[in-house]
């Protein structure tokens, strides 16, 4: 299982916390949320992050500044950004493609896909937003609008339908709600699911006419809303437990624990809830009574927003065959679990360090696509003994000498999954040597490529014995 993180501060993260501790006028009147932006000039970072959840290893990882709400299609992944006020679109190995923009964006939170594009809660002037994938609007409703327009310092807000809200900056207690997550309801998209924060309430929202009705109240800053099965599960966050609601919005659990702060809490395909557990630097998976299956503690620098399970996410690389050779690459950025995901995905498989070299020796279209600094992940997962010079003489036999520098192999030994290196022209004279055999890469070591031939071919490699 993989799943996707954000994170909204990796850099002064203490700052942030004075700023909110130094601004929150309302606090001795539980009111929660400060009456002054941090001025955006100062750097919080902000990161994207793929993991592996099984083995606990960052597969693909990038920096997005103030990175909040994320989802994903079959090609690409969206992000909000809260302070660029934008989204960004990444494939699936997080290369940026492009970003999106809307003038009513700002302070975004919230971002799931619909069927028409994208919904997002602006949360800065109390809206939800839904957007194609150009950042056209295609529906926005605004709490001011409907019956919210009292903020907690006791003003009466207004909000200039004309302006770039991009542009402008609005404080946690200017707003009125606080809006910090929405979902549709049902497959017809015509009601929405919000959680404000500043009301500690649910509310269903009908699309069509803009009228609102209170699901459920008395939370305490709640941040995050999802669809499971017929229920909806919420993130009672400030109250430090994780609600499931019925479609008759009866609460049916309540699920504690030793929780501090959930930022966002989701269904698993397993049947296990996945909890960003924020305050306490960590990410868990529950079960339904609450236990802790597993967890993933992070930086105690970073600040958790979302995490998200990805479901049956197929990848979008296109391998392409070097010559007549039967040998097919990519060139992308994968460590060694998710460069044998990308092969199985297009019906390929891993070569055997002897069956790479058998190729190479005789490929010379296939050694000049690889020459250079582009090593790539080999089948053997368990390392091998080989160790030092090895050539490769006239019976096709790897034997441990040094000769022809072209037929040349150096290797480091050790238990970790391998990996095979082509030297370019400068180096081999250097080195003595054209290939290189390494088994002391951690197997999240990320190859600039993925090589493989399809599942069933029987590549004919040189004699010696299998890595141990």
């Amino acid at each position: 299982m993989k799943i996707a993180i954000t994170y909204s501060i990796t850099k002064n993260l203490e700052l942030a916390k004075r700023h909110r501790e130094e601004h929150a006028i309302l606090k001795d009147k539980g009111v929660l949320g400060s009456d002054k932006r941090m001025d955006k000039n100062i750097d919080t970072g902000g990161r994207v992050v793929i993991l592996d959840w099984k083995t606990k290893q960052e597969v693909f990882s990038t920096a997005i500044r103030s990175a909040m709400g994320i989802d994903y299609s079959d090609e690409m992944f969206y992000i909000a950004s809260r302070k660029d006020n934008a989204i960004y679109v990444v494939d699936h190995s997080l290369r940026a493609k492009k970003s999106i923009g809307n003038r009513n964006f700002n302070d975004l939170h919230s971002l799931v896909r619909t069927n028409s594009g994208l919904m997002l809660t602006s949360s800065g002037i109390d809206s939800i937003i839904e957007v194609d994938l150009n950042g056209n609007s295609l529906w926005m409703w605004c709490a001011v609008e409907n019956g919210f327009n009292l903020n907690p310092i006791g003003d009466i807000r207004v909000i200039d339908k004309t302006a770039d809200h991009r542009m402008l900056d609005y404080s946690t207690l200017t707003q009125t709600t606080h809006i910090t997550s929405a979902t549709y309801t049902d497959e017809k998209e015509e009601k929405v699911l919000a959680t404000l924060f500043h009301q500690g309430a649910v509310i269903e929202i009908d699309k069509k006419s803009g009228k609102t009705r209170t699901v459920i109240e008395g939370l305490s800053a709640p941040h995050s809303v999802q669809k499971f099965g017929n229920s909806f599960m919420i993130s009672d966050t400030n109250a430090n437990r994780i609600l499931l609601l019925n479609l008759k919005d009866t609460v049916i659990k309540e699920i504690y624990g030793d929780f501090k702060w959930v930022q966002d809490a989701r269904p698993l395909t397993n049947g296990n809830f996945i909890v960003a557990d924020a305050n306490n630097n960590r990410i868990l998976e529950i079960n339904s009574r609450g236990a802790i299956v597993d967890e993933f503690h992070h930086s105690r620098n970073f600040k958790l927003f979302n995490v998200i399970e990805i479901k049956h996410l197929q990848s979008r690389e296109k391998f392409k065959e070097v010559g007549t050779t039967g040998v097919f690459l990519t060139y992308t950025s994968a460590n060694y679990e998710t460069s044998m995901e990308l092969l199985r995905q297009r019906g390929l498989r891993a070569l055997t360090y002897q069956e790479a070299l058998a190729l190479l020796v005789k490929n010379l279209d296939l050694k000049e696509e690889l020459k250079g600094k582009k090593w790539f992940y080999l089948a053997d997962q368990s390392g091998t003994q080989l160790s030092g010079f090895y050539t490769i003489n006239e019976h096709e036999e790897l034997v441990p000498k040094r000769g022809n520098a072209e037929e040349t192999l150096f290797a480091w030994k050790g238990s970790r999954p391998l990996s095979l290196g082509v030297h370019a022209d400068d180096n081999q004279r250097i080195k003595e040597r054209r290939f290189v055999l390494v088994a002391n890469y951690t197997g999240d070591a990320v190859a600039p490529a993925v090589v493989g031939v399809k599942i069933g071919t029987n590549v004919i490699s040189f004699k010696t014995g299998k890595p141990k």
